[in-house]
């Protein structure tokens, strides 16, 4: 036992000796390294992160003025602007084109009346010129027309109206004048002594006027016919205007 501690004295006394000199030799090293290292941790807790108690100015009562702050500058932040619906895309109007002349509807034709007699015209109108009579053997006017049609045979009003007159006419006859509306007047002449009307007489369209006789002289020469003439404000016109009638040929 004695031996042990005697070697581990020995041992210790050798280990004082090395140490002894390495310090003399390093030491300054390793004073200077032992510095440096204290010197980093010395940083390290300075600038490491602080709890909130440890700083200073995170007392309660800037806490609650921060906090204020924040609700503040919370009221006072603007909120986002609505986006405005887009409006709606305008209505075009199409102009007329007042350049282009507007196509006219074409005027309906007025409807003419039906004949007096079912016939053929041997003689046509002729206010403004002269045809030939074969009665009296010369050109002369003719303000009607002459519609062949069997002696006897019934004539009929062209339209409604009222009888203006019944008489017998130095060149053509027995005649019957009928007024009708929009100052129109028809006139059918030759006829049979003795019609049945009279003055006065209001006649449907239709209504008999008499019969085909041959009582005009100016026309005797002619077939058997009715003279019938058709008049507007007192004057004649062309009774195939205004009536149905079947031309000769």
């Amino acid at each position: 036992m004695e031996k042990q501690n005697n070697r581990f004295k020995l041992k210790y006394g050798e280990f004082k000796k090395k140490a002894a000199s390495f310090l003399e030799k390093k030491g300054f090293y390793f004073v200077l390294l032992v510095c440096l290292a204290l010197t980093g941790i010395a940083v390290a807790i300075t600038l490491g992160p602080k709890k909130p108690q440890d700083d200073p100015s995170s007392t309660p009562d800037t806490v609650e003025a921060r906090h204020s702050e924040d609700e503040s500058i919370a009221m006072i932040t603007p909120s986002p602007t609505p986006k405005a619906s887009p409006s709606p895309a305008p209505t075009i109007t199409v102009m007329p084109d007042f350049t282009i002349a507007p196509t006219k509807a074409p005027k309906k034709a007025p409807s003419k009346a039906s004949p007096p007699v079912d016939g053929d015209i041997i003689l046509g109108f002729a206010k403004d010129k002269h045809i030939y009579s074969r009665t009296m053997g010369d050109f002369r006017t003719h303000p009607g027309v002459d519609i062949a049609a069997k002696g006897g045979t019934e004539v009929r009003a062209v339209l409604a109206g009222k009888v203006a007159n019944v008489y017998e006419d130095d060149l053509f006859g027995v005649t019957v004048v009928i007024e009708h509306s929009e100052k129109r007047k028809t006139v059918y002449a030759n006829l049979q002594q003795n019609p049945p009307v009279k003055k006065g007489d209001r006649l449907d369209q239709g209504n008999i006027v008499g019969l085909i006789g041959d009582t005009a002289v100016v026309e005797c020469a002619e077939d058997a016919h009715l003279h019938f003439e058709f008049h507007v404000d007192n004057e004649p016109v062309d009774p195939a205007e205004y009536v149905l009638l079947i031309k000769d040929g």
